[in-house]
Order: C-alpha cells, then structure tokens, then sequence
C-alpha cells in the first residue's frame, strides 16, 4: 500500500504494523461505540496501559477546535 518511489527516510518513520493491532482491535469493540470526531494516534498507545487509558491519551481532535475527544 505504499507507492514506488517513496524515500527511505519516510519510510524509517512509518509505523510497524504490529504496532497497529490493540488500537485497532479496541476501536472494533463495543468499548468505542461513543467515539467520533476524534483520531487515534497508534504511535502514542502505550501497550502498558488498559485499553481505556492508552485509547484516551491516543485520542485527539480531529479538526475541530475547541471540543474534548468524546
């Protein structure tokens, strides 16, 4: 999924896709059902955390100023 001719410096910076897999099993499960208007940033998730904690410090808004992730 990523095109020909990106340089290895971008590349370096992408993340390892195992990093990818509790943030995204916990937005599958009913634990995110009330989430929106938010992004989840899969580098700040900290694996040491519960799912509830390292999801709320992964969230951040997602383009609108001035309102807490939900």
């Amino acid at each position: 999924m990523i095109p020909d001719g990106v340089s290895e410096a971008v590349l370096r910076q992408l993340l390892r896709p195992e990093v990818t897999v509790e943030p995204l099993l916990w937005l599958a499960s009913v634990d995110s059902a009330e989430i929106t208007g938010t992004r989840l940033d899969a580098a700040r998730w900290d694996e040491t955390l519960t799912p509830e904690r390292a999801a709320a410090a992964a969230l951040e808004h997602a383009g609108w100023a001035n309102q807490a992730p939900h």
